[in-house]
């Protein structure tokens, strides 16, 4: 037996090695099947390169099928060929989109950090109390009423209860906003600077 490399029919990239037999009525001679070759391909190093067998030979070509490259507009085009792509293809999307595209995420990335900033405990009266949107929806409901009855607390961060009057709520609450506020003065001013970035570095140097 003889070891051969079995090629496709149609693009001639190696498809594996098979044995072929020695022939019954030549000895020494070996019976190859159809579409492979005795020619031992050389070494691949690269998963974005294939052998091709033409013209009696290996050749080590480009394979980028699968991928999607994009063209000058950023456009999405899959490749679905051997070979080199179309040189007004790219694999990465043009700059401007690519900045786009990472402008978003980071905004993305602020929102939902003011949005936890935004429910933070608070500390007053000397105490931490929750701030989370449960919390403020009670104590919303309560400040409604317009006043509380004698002996009427609130629990801190710690599930203690503090007693608080009816002006020590509103304080409470008005704790709340003032840390509302400046996280939310902080996130426009963080917005501003990613919508304004001409770079993606400089996008993502943008943090909370």
């Amino acid at each position: 037996m003889k070891l051969c490399y079995l090629f496709d029919e149609f693009t001639g990239v190696l498809k594996g090695a098979c044995m072929a037999q020695e022939s019954p009525e030549e000895p020494g001679e070996f019976l190859a099947p159809i579409h492979s070759t005795f020619v031992v391909p050389p070494p691949v190093f690269s998963t974005s390169q294939v052998l091709v067998f033409t013209d009696g030979e290996w050749t080590v070509q480009p394979d980028h099928r699968g991928e999607t490259w994009y063209d000058a507009q950023g456009i999405p085009v899959l490749i679905e060929t051997i070979g080199t792509p179309d040189a007004a293809l790219s694999p990465l999307l043009p700059d401007a989109q690519q900045l786009a595209i990472s402008q978003t995420q980071q905004l993305a990335l602020l929102a939902a950090a003011y949005a936890a900033a935004i429910q933070q405990p608070v500390t007053y009266l000397d105490t931490s109390f929750q701030a989370d949107e449960a919390s403020q929806i009670v104590l919303t409901k309560v400040l409604v009423v317009g006043a509380v009855m004698d002996g009427f607390f609130w629990l801190d961060a710690n599930n203690a209860p503090v007693p608080m009057t009816f002006a020590q709520l509103q304080g409470l609450a008005a704790a709340m906003l003032v840390q509302g506020q400046a996280a939310f003065a902080k996130l426009q001013q963080l917005k501003a600077i990613v919508r304004n970035a001409t770079s993606i570095a400089d996008v993502l140097a943008v943090v909370w």
